[in-house]
């Protein structure tokens, strides 16, 4: 398939379904609005291979799953809102090879369940405020080695669960504001091996709760303030080992001023 341009709205209200295979090698411009109110679904891997520049707000309203593969190596570019209100269900591997950029705010109000690996060897940079305000669970690897940039505050109001390796070779740069009001729980293993640094501040007001190693092997800077109003989960182990500590030395003495008393 070649290039592809749209210049008007795109509206769809019913079901859109793929499941063969979808080649698109040329370029791919939406300068209108894009709405989508019925479920889409595509089970057939889908290849894009040039840049995709959408210039109006996307909007989606039903639920979209993606069972096959879907690979991106041309740059994608979003300068218009893009709202998701309806569950968005990844099952298949996502890999997308050039850079990503979004100026317009991104907001997902349905939530977000990622079970395939998820690569991008491009630099993320989103300039709009971030909002997600339902679950996002990430069962598969996703994998970072591009920078990534967030020039807009980041909001995240319901949990973040991910149960596989997260690993970000690429600089991560916050200077907004980033506030998480639900709980984070991580049970595999981070790693970062680029500097992160964030100027805005970070609030958290629920539990964090990290069960496998977390890895950065480069500085972490954050300069403005940080608010942390839930419980963390620490290891109360060596807590009790001291108690015992001091119960059997507070014993050894009792002992030995017993064996100190004079006989009669």
């Amino acid at each position: 398939m070649g290039p592809v341009t749209v210049t008007r709205p795109v509206t769809v209200t019913g079901p859109v379904t793929v499941t063969g295979l979808v080649t698109v090698t040329g370029l791919v411009t939406v300068t209108g609005p894009v709405t989508v109110t019925g479920p889409v679904t595509v089970t057939g891997p889908v290849t894009v291979t040039g840049p995709v520049t959408v210039t109006g707000p996307v909007t989606v309203t039903g639920p979209v799953t993606v069972t096959g593969p879907v690979t991106v190596t041309g740059p994608v570019t979003v300068t218009g809102p893009v709202t998701v209100t309806g569950p968005v269900t990844v099952t298949r591997p996502v890999t997308v090879t050039g850079p990503v950029t979004v100026t317009g705010p991104v907001t997902v109000t349905g939530p977000v369940t990622v079970t395939g690996p998820v690569t991008v060897t491009g630099p993320v940079t989103v300039t709009g405020p971030v909002t997600v305000t339902r679950p996002v669970t990430v069962t598969g690897p996703v994998t970072v080695t591009g920078p990534v940039t967030v020039t807009g505050p980041v909001t995240v109001t319901r949990p973040v669960t991910v149960t596989r390796p997260v690993t970000v070779t690429g600089p991560v740069t916050v200077t907004r504001p980033v506030t998480v009001t639900g709980p984070v729980t991580v049970t595999r293993p981070v790693t970062v091996t680029r500097p992160v640094t964030v100027t805005g501040p970070v609030t958290v007001t629920r539990p964090v709760t990290v069960t496998r190693p977390v890895t950065v092997t480069r500085p972490v800077t954050v300069t403005g303030p940080v608010t942390v109003t839930g419980h963390r989960h620490r290891d109360r182990t060596r807590h009790r080992d001291t108690t015992r500590h001091r119960d059997t030395t507070r014993h050894r003495d009792r002992t030995r001023h017993c064996d100190r008393t004079p006989s009669p």
